[in-house]
This record gives C-alpha cells, sequence and structure tokens, in this order.
C-alpha cells in the first residue's frame, strides 16, 4: 500500500526538526527515467499537483494572508484551509508573515502565537475578525502556545531556544501520548520586535506568573532546551514553594561562551583593537542595521566591547551585511550578540528543585560549555548523553524521547 506524501510528511514532523522536512512530498510509482537510465529531473512532476485544489479567500484579510504565504512560502498556489507548516513553513518564515502583514495592515495587530495556534488562513482571519471587533491586540499571554491542552497529567511547560518556536516540541509531545497536556512558550526574540530587551529575571517572571496562575495547586513539569533551559531555571526559583515543581528538565543548556563570559576578558593589543575597530566602523558605515547595531554597541561597556572585538576577529566569516530579514545573517547575527549581552547579566542561584539533564554527544565531543547543574541543586538525577545527537538535533531524538518519559514516570511515581 502507498503512503499519501501529506501523511509521510506529518510522520517525518514527528521526528525531524522542521528544518530537515521536506516542504513537500510527491508519491511516484516509478521514477522516470533518461535514455542513459538517470532519473529526469525535468519530468518529475511539481509538488503542488498532487494538493487538491485550494479553497479561495472570501474576504480582503484571507486575500492578504493568501498573498504573503505565497510569497514567503514560494508557491503559486494557497487556500484558505492549507496549514502554513504542511506548506513548508517554519519559525522564520513565520516571522517573514509577519513583517509583510505589518507594513501592509498593522491594524491587526497579528503575532506570532497566532500562527502558530492558527496556522491555516481561514482559522486565523476568524482569530483577527473578533479580536478588532472586541478591539483587542497581543498581550504578553501572546507567547503562549498550547501543544496538547487535554490530559491527566501534569502540565508539561517548555521554554525555548534562542530564535526557534515552541513547536519544535511537538514531536516529543506526541510520543509522551494523550494523557499528556503540555504548553509552550514562543521565544521572546520571536515576539518582542525591536524593543528594549528584558533581563532573565523579568522574562521568567513572566512565564512564572502564567504558569502560577493556572497550576490550581496542582504539580507542572519544566523544560528548556538550549537557552530556554536558563529561563526554565528562574521560572521555577521565582515560583518557589506556590508551585509543585516535579520534574526541571534541562536539554543541552549551556553557559554563555568563554568570550562573552564574565571573567572570560582578554587583553587586546592597541594596534589590534585599532584594527577590529577599523573593520567594525567600515562595516556599520554599510549595514542597513546599522542604528539597531549603534543602540546594541552603546550598551557594552568597555569589557564586553573588547569581548565583541575578540569575538570579531576570531570568526572564521566576515561580518554579514544582508540585511534585517528575518533569518538573514546579519539578523541572526545581532540577536546573538543582544541576548548575549542579556544572559550575560545573569548568574544562577542555588535551587531546590529535582533536576533531570541531558546533552548531545556533539556538546560534549566539541567542549561545550555545558552548565553542571550538580553545582546549583543537591537534587540532580542522572545525566543522560544522547549518542549521535546534536544541539540542534536532540529535541527531535527518539533517543531523548524515551529517556524523557522514563523520567516523567520517576518523577510522578507515588
Amino acid at each position: 500500500a502507498t503512503m499519501a506524501g501529506a501523511t509521510l510528511r506529518r510522520q517525518l514532523a514527528a521526528q525531524l526538526p522542521d528544518y530537515m522536512v521536506p516542504a513537500a512530498i510527491v508519491m511516484l510509482e516509478v521514477l522516470p527515467l533518461t535514455p542513459n537510465g538517470k532519473i529526469d529531473r525535468k519530468a518529475l512532476p511539481l509538488p503542488m499537483q498532487e494538493r487538491r485544489a485550494p479553497l479561495a479567500p472570501s474576504s480582503e484579510l484571507e486575500r492578504q494572508l493568501v498573498a504573503a504565504w505565497r510569497q514567503v512560502l514560494q508557491l503559486e498556489q494557497v487556500g484558505v484551509s492549507d496549514n502554513f507548516f504542511e506548506l513548508g513553513g517554519d519559525s522564520l518564515s513565520a516571522l517573514r508573515v509577519l513583517t509583510m502583514l505589518d507594513e501592509i495592515a498593522p491594524e491587526h495587530g497579528l503575532g506570532i502565537v497566532d500562527l502558530f495556534n492558527h496556522p491555516d488562513i481561514a482559522g486565523l482571519a476568524r482569530l483577527l475578525d473578533e479580536r478588532d471587533e472586541r478591539n483587542e491586540r497581543d498581550t504578553p499571554a501572546g507567547e503562549v502556545v498550547c501543544l496538547r491542552a487535554g490530559g491527566s497529567k501534569p502540565m508539561l511547560y517548555c521554554f525555548p531556544g534562542l530564535l526557534v518556536s515552541t513547536l519544535e516540541y511537538a514531536a516529543l509531545v506526541k510520543y509522551l501520548g494523550p494523557d499528556q497536556p503540555a504548553t509552550g512558550f514562543i521565544c521572546h526574540s520571536l515576539s518582542a520586535g525591536d524593543g528594549e530587551p528584558l533581563a532573565v529575571a523579568a522574562l521568567a517572571a513572566r512565564y512564572a506568573e502564567h504558569i502560577r496562575a493556572r497550576s490550581a495547586g496542582q504539580p507542572v513539569m519544566l523544560l528548556g532546551w538550549s537557552w530556554g533551559g536558563i529561563l526554565a531555571y528562574e521560572a521555577a526559583r521565582l515560583l518557589g514553594d506556590s508551585v509543585d515543581v516535579r520534574l526541571l528538565g534541562m536539554l543541552d543548556v549551556c553557559a554563555l561562551d568563554a568570550e562573552f563570559a564574565v571573567g572570560g576578558e582578554k587583553p587586546m593589543s592597541k594596534a589590534l583593537r585599532d584594527r577590529l575597530q577599523s573593520e567594525v566602523d567600515g562595516w556599520l558605515a554599510r549595514s542597513a542595521m546599522r542604528a539597531r547595531w549603534l543602540r546594541l554597541l552603546a550598551r557594552m561597556d568597555a569589557t564586553v566591547h573588547t569581548q565583541f572585538l575578540h569575538y570579531v576577529n576570531n570568526s572564521a566569516e566576515s561580518l554579514p551585511l544582508d540585511g534585517p530579514d528575518v533569518g538573514s545573517r546579519e539578523h541572526i547575527f545581532w540577536t546573538l550578540m543582544e541576548n548575549a549581552l542579556v544572559f550575560r547579566d545573569y548568574a544562577l542561584a542555588p535551587l531546590d528543585c529535582p533536576i533531570h539533564a541531558w546533552i548531545a554527544e556533539d556538546s560534549l565531543l566539541r567542549g561545550m560549555n555545558v552548565i553542571d547543574w550538580r553545582k546549583q541543586s543537591g537534587r540532580v538525577g542522572r545525566v543522560h548523553p544522547i549518542p549521535g545527537s546534536t544541539h540542534l538535533s536532540i529535541i527531535a531524538d527518539p533517543q531523548f524521547h524515551l529517556s524523557f518519559a522514563e523520567s516523567v514516570e520517576l518523577a510522578l511515581a507515588p
């Protein structure tokens, strides 16, 4: 029996991070060949030929959304019932859609969490129409994504890494089964725009308040991936005794690289400093993000600025100049630098909470600055290395899913 392309894509999405999932799959009985026996690529059908005729938009708002999706996803046809992520969308392309819509229709106040919770155009348009009628706009609660509403087990709260959405947890939530409710938080860098950055404690306080308000005396579990682990840790600390945190999971959580960490300062000769500063000044003069960079650099004291110059000097790539578009090298570089400043000012405090940690094998082999949680808590369980995984792939690794499920069972055992 053949498997429909959409079904196969959903199964891949449950096992792989979104950047590894094909945008579309076409099922063929046989591959077309050239007379020489090689695959005839020109004879391969277009992915869109597999899809049913798309439903046409019925309002101006739906037409705006269709136009934005078509341009960002580079598709000729998009229907109002199509799922953005099944069409090949991901966190970064979702942000590009928001940027386009904010330029042509800012009155709708569309937030990235809206697209995650309502991934089809018809549902998204209904949400925005209802919001316009109530004169509502996005709030801090708009950083929350429902990964699974039902289930009798304690709620699992998922904290994302940098520049990713919470949808990367979908495969884990699916593996844990229908009895495990789960809520995810959108990465602040994806939803905050170009406003004043929040400190780690301030960000974690927003998440902690959301958890506290909804726990209703029931236990909860927290899981943080990458820098999201720092936010989960601080949220657990702020919750204190007000909420029973049964499990605090740390997924490949690393401290800042040495070049930006407090105490990681290295001396720099005047000649090298002058050369690097001249390089940075020339780069800024050509950058379309010059104003944003100047604001960011102004927040650096002399020590941090020297660390920044060391980072530039040690980088194997030239300073990026591809502009502020979401997903560009320059935008990602700016986001990394901004968050380095935010996390640099945060220091871990001791916490009496059961901690379980998972580490990607590649992070160990490369000597990444993985945090040793035993220095912060006397209740750290076994640290679980995940063979064959990397920092990016570990969240979708079946070995991690199995290990985490076992830790959940232990944490919830009577």
